[in-house]
């Protein structure tokens, strides 16, 4: 018969080392999703501006961390409207953004005026690549890919926002406020 000191020193190894095992799981566990928290998340993607009437192409960091060396490629450039191409290719689409910050947003103006006309069938992928922190202060080269289109916007009503609505009134207050000092003028009353 075995010595019962014995079994119960070896159950209680066998418990340490399993007691140990799952506190580095745990700490690695933790330490991951720290890190994970503390990453970017950008997302580019196509925004109509019904106010403006014009489509932007919107590059965003919803992420809690900052994305380093944004860089855009393998896109096609008929994707954007050919009044506005040459001007929409000097901006950060092919020259990047060294850093977005989290929360932060760059915007260009795509397409304008009658977008479905040209643009109404066209769709395309964009890559993105950044770099993000990493484990150690390492920078970690992410790549990901969107689709942008146009097609899911055609055929959908809008009406102008309540901004737009009362500058056009104040537009025309002013319009009115001018005839009616002319009227005054001509008039000479004081």
């Amino acid at each position: 018969m075995p010595d019962l000191s014995v079994v119960t020193d070896q159950a209680s190894n066998w418990a340490t080392v399993i007691a140990t095992v799952i506190s580095m799981v745990s700490l690695w566990l933790a330490i991951r999703i720290n890190n994970d928290s503390k990453k970017p998340q950008v997302v580019v993607s196509l925004e109509y501006d019904n106010d403006k009437n014009a489509m932007f192409l919107l590059v965003q960091n919803i992420g809690n961390g900052a994305a380093y060396n944004l860089s855009f490629s393998d896109y096609d450039e008929s994707i954007f409207m050919s009044d506005l191409r040459s001007q929409v290719l000097k901006s950060f689409v092919t020259k990047g953004i060294p850093i977005l910050v989290p929360g932060a947003k760059r915007a260009t103006v795509v397409a304008a005026g009658q977008i479905m006309t040209e643009l109404g069938d066209k769709s395309s992928d964009i890559h993105v690549a950044y770099k993000e922190l990493g484990y150690f202060g390492r920078k970690r080269r992410v790549e990901e890919v969107f689709t942008l289109d146009y097609t899911s916007f055609a055929g959908s009503l809008y009406t102008q926002s309540d901004t737009h609505l009362i500058r056009r009134a104040l537009e025309k207050i002013e319009k009115d406020a001018k005839a009616l000092i002319k009227v005054v003028d001509e008039l000479g009353i004081q």
